[in-house]
């Protein structure tokens, strides 16, 4: 049986009538399960994989679901909806996902351009705004007269015009080029700055500020056979324009997860110098490629960054956590990073995430455990946690190059440790006793330990270091006095009941866990090199 529309619009007033009679707090409760945010299904930091690697847009599908569910109640009566608006808008997480196949559901058509005007016109929501994530493929589903559109909206909040906006950025470019004192550096910029000038990028801009694009300009966006460089090279150009003013007209804005690719798109600091903006409320920065590095002269508070980039930080910051999610961070990267990092540090996380790389066949360019450990060494008194996951590819029955780690005892404060079996145990750890092993690598106030099985070395060796710990504390109730927990992903350790009873007799437990990350998964074959790669020589 259909209903008829009077059913139906007595079966919604009845149900508006029933959530009507629900106080605001119990309203603002029910409602937050329709955010990813308020009900904890994002991790913390952001840039933490899901669990297990999901069908295509799968997250970003729940999300999109969420948000149509708080919108659908939007539209039931004026109270609901100002209940629903400020959780719907705390947050914008289009292309949460990691895919670049969008969901089969919903479009991302205009989405972005949609909620920058929202945002504009709306500023009680634009307060509200605390994360925003970005998928480079975002870029893809923006039509230029929208894309304008939407940009006047936002240059309107910052009391500005495009083509203010325009000369403006042309004045700094000017302003740049002869500030330049050395004279090579000025024959240099000068050389740039003409490039600039002449280049298709330059005159794109200068089309999209002033509104002058004309229909070729509409046709390579639009037309799929149209120049690839020249429609990717448009693409860019508004999507670094867009992403920049947006995060220019939200005040509040702490967490930005800029999932570019490099390269793809990113900030653009002369449009934020335009806009008259010198500082960000940024407090969290996540998944940061080259092509974003610029925003971070504007962050002065920026407490916690990741990086999906090749290149050291270059900006003093007074940074909490740093983070690295790249297959082969270099030594140098890493030391200048950290020189740029204050005297505060408390949380170092490294991931190889590339589960192609391996040490063995690029040991100039990824970095030992020895070389992480001593960059570390200015941050022994403040550094609490540490992530060290060095799981990538090599043949099984091959050596491994990895120098071991040193020991940790000088950092008093480390509490939590994460590290791979690879980095305590390899082929120049064999001098060393396998028992004693833990034992002389754990700092003195460690609290949890996870160890990380990749697909080498030999899980009798972990076997021996573990039941070395074990027995080492119950000889030494006044060592490691708060090590309750160790987690680990080797299942031999637990065939035998003998190592989990040795924890558990001095007050640890010993559990089985899975790590995956996003280039890292369980049910995946493991990954051979070629048989034929000859390794290089260790000098």
């Amino acid at each position: 049986m259909v209903d008829t529309p009077s059913e139906s619009a007595r079966e919604s007033q009845f149900v508006s009538w029933q959530l009507g009679n629900l106080s605001t707090e119990l309203l603002q409760h029910i409602f937050g399960y329709f955010c990813l945010h308020c009900r904890g299904a994002l991790k913390e930091p952001h840039w933490a994989e899901p669990e297990s690697k999901p069908e295509p847009s799968a997250h970003e599908s729940s999300y999109l679901d969420l948000c149509h569910t708080l919108f659908q109640l939007c539209l039931v009566s004026r109270r609901l909806r100002n209940v629903a608006q400020p959780i719907m808008y705390h947050q914008f997480l289009l292309g949460y996902s990691d895919s670049k196949i969008p969901p089969k559901k919903y479009s991302r058509d205009r989405r972005l351009t949609s909620f920058i005007r929202t945002v504009s016109l709306r500023r009680d929501l634009a307060v509200l705004v605390k994360t925003v994530y970005f998928h480079h493929t975002i870029m893809f589903h923006i039509q230029l007269d929208d894309a304008r559109s939407a940009y006047e909206h936002a240059a309107d909040v910052m009391n500005t015009t495009l083509p203010e906006i325009w000369e403006r950025q042309n004045a700094d470019l000017e302003k740049r080029r002869h500030s330049q004192a050395n004279p090579q550096r000025e024959r240099e910029f000068q050389a740039d700055a003409t490039k600039l000038w002449l280049s298709l990028t330059y005159q794109f801009l200068q089309r999209f500020l002033l509104g002058t694009n004309d229909d070729e300009d509409r046709r390579t966006l639009a037309h799929p056979r149209a120049a690839p460089s020249n429609r990717l090279q448009y693409w860019k150009i508004i999507a670094n324009e867009l992403l920049t003013v947006l995060i220019a007209v939200l005040p509040n804005l702490e967490n930005l997860i800029s999932n570019w690719e490099s390269g793809i798109a990113g900030f653009s600091p002369a449009t934020m110098r335009a806009l008259g903006v010198t500082t960000l409320p940024l407090k969290r920065l996540e998944k940061m490629p080259h092509s974003m590095k610029w925003i971070l002269p504007f962050t002065p508070g920026l407490e916690t960054l990741t990086c999906n980039d090749l290149e050291p930080l270059s900006v003093p910051l007074q940074l909490k956590t740093l983070g690295f999610v790249v297959g082969n961070l270099r030594k140098e990267v890493l030391e200048r990073s950290v020189a740029m990092c204050g005297d505060v540090l408390s949380v170092f996380a490294y991931e190889a995430a590339s589960r192609h790389q391996s040490v063995d066949h690029s040991i100039g360019k990824l970095v030992q455990p020895c070389e992480v450990v001593e960059a570390l060494g200015k941050f022994r008194a403040t550094l609490t946690s540490f992530h060290l996951d060095l799981r990538f590819g090599t043949r099984q029955d091959m050596d491994t190059i990895m120098q071991p780690m040193p020991s940790l005892k000088e950092f008093t404060m480390l509490k939590e440790l994460f590290i791979t079996t690879n980095s305590v145990y390899n082929s120049n750890s064999l001098e060393e006793a396998d028992g004693q092993s833990l034992v002389d690598l754990l700092p003195p106030g460690v609290v949890s330990l996870a160890l990380v099985d990749p697909e080498f070395p030999s899980s009798k060796r972990l076997q021996t270091g573990l039941r070395g710990l074990a027995d080492f504390k119950k000889r030494n109730m006044g060592q490691f006095t708060q090590l309750r927990r160790v987690r680990c992903d080797n299942k031999p350790v637990f065939e035998e009941s003998c190592i989990k009873d040795m924890f558990s007799e001095v007050g640890i437990d010993l559990t089985y866990d899975e790590f995956p990350r996003y280039s890292w998964q369980y049910e995946t074959k493991p990954h051979d090199l070629p048989a034929h790669m000859v390794l290089p020589v260790a000098t």
